[in-house]
Parts: structure tokens; sequence; C-alpha cells
């Protein structure tokens, strides 16, 4: 099992080497609220142009309700800041969004398909819906004493007026250091489909922090 992550991040390294490459991090808060509520206060910075300047940052509120083991329903706002190049102004995005999970564990792997409506409203372009889909697979293995768990997961965008739009592959691992800190450390094979419906690739390194109250 070790052999086929490593094999897979070796993979990664080498889409990074042939083409563009980005660097995001993440900074969460989770509060449990009640039995079946949570509150996620989170903040993402993306550093595009091979990770030469920050391109994009955005802020954002989710309440998640868990409504049975397999089913939570999350209502979610972010507002991004993005522009087009170094030097250049941000723009804002406010995206209200709606997250539906399906989830289940087989056999000690933990699966799920998150369904995300989100309306991208700005003052600069078009605002669309975009629906989103993310299957995510955690394999049944537990490493080292902070409890490595390697994951998968593949995410497309179906944009308004564009159609398939993104997709993203990602191969990751997450590790609980104690029941209160959690960190991830995955790479992401991404296509994104550009105004004139050209396809580029990107790859990503991402570093994601979430503390768990």
């Amino acid at each position: 099992m070790r052999r086929i992550l490593v094999a897979c991040l070796l993979i990664f390294s080498s889409v990074i080497a042939k083409y563009d490459f980005e660097i995001w991090q993440d900074n969460t808060v989770v509060f449990d609220l009640a039995k079946q509520w949570r509150l996620v206060l989170s903040s993402e910075l993306r550093y595009e142009g091979m990770a030469r300047y920050l391109a994009e940052h955005y802020y954002e509120t989710v309440v998640q309700y868990q409504a049975i083991d397999w089913l939570s329903i999350a209502p979610q706002y972010r507002q991004t800041f993005v522009r087009g190049g170094p030097g250049q102004p941000y723009n804002p995005v406010y995206s209200p969004m709606l997250n539906v999970t399906f989830m289940t564990v087989f056999q000690g792997w933990d699966l799920s398909d998150r369904n995300r409506a989100q309306l991208n409203i700005n003052k600069w372009g078009d605002t669309t819906w975009v629906y989103r889909n993310r299957v995510n697979i955690t394999l049944p293995v537990r490493w080292t004493k902070i409890k490595i768990r390697p994951y998968i997961a593949d995410e497309f965008f179906f944009t308004e007026g564009r159609g398939f739009s993104q997709n993203r592959i990602y191969v990751g691992m997450a590790a609980n250091f104690n029941p209160v800190v959690l960190l991830k450390l995955y790479g992401i094979y991404r296509n994104v489909k550009n105004s004139v419906h050209q396809w580029n690739t990107v790859g990503v390194l991402g570093i994601d922090f979430t503390l768990n109250f």
C-alpha cells in the first residue's frame, strides 16, 4: 500500500515538472456545537504562476448538520478575492453554496460523495451557477503513532454556460497528531477549461491545518 502511494506521488512530481505549479494553504477551525451540528471557519491562500505570487485568497463559514449516519447537509458562504496576475488589483467574488454529502464505511474504507451547488456572484464578470461533485476514498490503514491515513479523490465541476469546466484528482495523507490537531498534505492533478474552452493542466501542492474543538 505504501508503495502505491509513493508511486502516485512520483507521478504527481512529474506533473509539476511539466506544467504550471501552485501552492494552496488552508487553515480551518471546527467547533462541535451540538450532537449533530458543527461550525467550520476557514481561510485559504493560493499561490500561482509557479507559486511566485498570491493570486487568490478566500474566507468561508460552513454550518454542518449530520442528519443521519450517512447524510450531512451544510450551507456555506465563501468570499474570495482573486486577481489575474502580479500587481493587479483583487476582485471580490461572493459565493453562497449548499453541500449534500453521502458517506459510509465499508470494511475500513471511508467513502464519501459530496455534491455542491455554488453560485458565484461578481461585478467584473458573469454570475454563474456551478455544480461540483467530489468522491473521496480513505484507505483502511493507519501508519505510525500519528495515524497517517492515505486518501484519493476526484472532483469535477459543471459550470453554467461552459459545461464541464474543471477536474481535480487528489492524492494525499491525513495525520491526527491528537484529537485536536489534523494535518493534510496532498497533491492535485488539476485540469481547467479557460474562457476560450481550452484545457490547461496545473500541479498543486496543498497543505491543510485543522483545529477541532
